[in-house]
């Protein structure tokens, strides 16, 4: 199986489920379908859609990680800066699908850095050198929106148990905590790693 950061969309607002742990209970369990990618996010809060925003779950580029160091318990990820990307201190950028603060932009690289909550709800502290991330920038207000509303807070980590091929598709099975199940549902929106995917089904 496959540890991996996941976000899941219900009915309302947006939240983040991140990089997947050990899940409880016993077939708590999600079929996501993608063209292209094997992660997904979603929604939970209808009342907070309004100023949660700020991803879409389409990524825009991968970059790879260049160091990781940890002290006092947060967690520097140095990143290769994509050529496309205008990026300035401060800014908002999705990696992996959590919304992380640019702390320094030099070099060719980007600076983050994450704290406990961060580090026990995804699996970003448990990358390493050389391993290539997901990036999107955030939404300019009055952009196009071509996936679904992420807020890039995460919520949980999740295991993918099980991935096939059907035609050009990719169908993942994912088991996540039995208390999250509830805000998903069927046809619903949920992110991976920051990438949105499509719930099929899902098992209880």
């Amino acid at each position: 199986s496959t540890a991996s950061s996941f976000s899941s969309i219900g009915s309302g607002a947006s939240s983040v489920i991140s990089a997947f742990g050990p899940p409880s209970g016993d077939d708590d369990s999600l079929r996501m379908v993608t063209d292209v990618s094997l992660r997904f996010q979603s929604y939970k809060n209808r009342c907070s859609m309004s100023i949660n925003l700020m991803f879409t779950g389409i990524i825009t580029a991968t970059a790879r990680i260049k160091k990781l160091s940890r002290q006092g318990g947060i967690v520097s990820a140095v990143i290769q800066k994509p050529r496309k990307f205008k990026v300035y201190h401060g800014e908002s950028i999705s990696v992996n699908g959590i919304c992380s603060t640019v702390v320094r932009a030099s070099g060719g690289t980007l600076t983050f850095e994450y704290m406990a909550e961060t580090l026990r709800k995804t699996n970003i502290g448990s990358l390493k050198s050389g391993d290539l991330v997901n990036l999107e920038q955030s939404l300019a207000w009055g952009g196009r929106l071509h996936g679904h509303f992420v807020t890039g807070h995460v919520d949980t980590r999740g295991t993918t148990t099980r991935i096939r091929r059907e035609g050009n598709s990719r169908v993942l099975r994912i088991k996540i905590p039995a208390q999250l199940l509830r805000y998903i549902v069927p046809k619903g929106s949920v992110a991976v790693e920051g990438v949105s995917l499509t719930v099929v089904e899902k098992y209880r």
